[in-house]
């Protein structure tokens, strides 16, 4: 059980490697160049982004044909804001939870399990 992280902004991306870090699960933090490398997100279990960084990339990540692979695995969103936006190209049959950022460990932790 190997965790995607893909968050652009330097601030959220500490965050979430540090709830991650913190609750001893492994993951590894990936760009927008990386991801687009062909089979590249294929040995991760789910996915961990930011809203921001998932609406800003996702027609990116279709045209090179990898936004299929990510919407097959599970995908936890971090938001800022209170309200919960849809996400951009995401199938709705496929998990997808949500959580506040910043967020405590110990409301995020279920989550993560509960992907993996």
């Amino acid at each position: 059980m190997k965790y995607l992280v893909f968050v652009e902004d330097a601030a959220s991306r500490r965050q979430v490697e540090d709830l991650l870090n913190a609750s001893s699960l492994p993951h590894e933090t990936l760009s927008l160049d990386d991801l687009l490398v062909k089979g590249r997100a294929d040995g991760y279990t789910a996915v961990v982004t930011e809203h921001e960084t998932w609406q800003r990339n996702a027609s990116i990540l279709r045209y090179f044909d990898c936004l299929e692979t990510l919407n097959q695995k599970p995908l936890l969103v971090f938001n800022r804001l209170k309200k919960q936006n849809g996400i951009k190209l995401r199938r709705t049959k496929t998990q997808t939870l949500h959580s506040p950022l910043p967020a405590q460990l110990k409301d995020v932790q279920p989550l993560l399990l509960q992907m993996g």
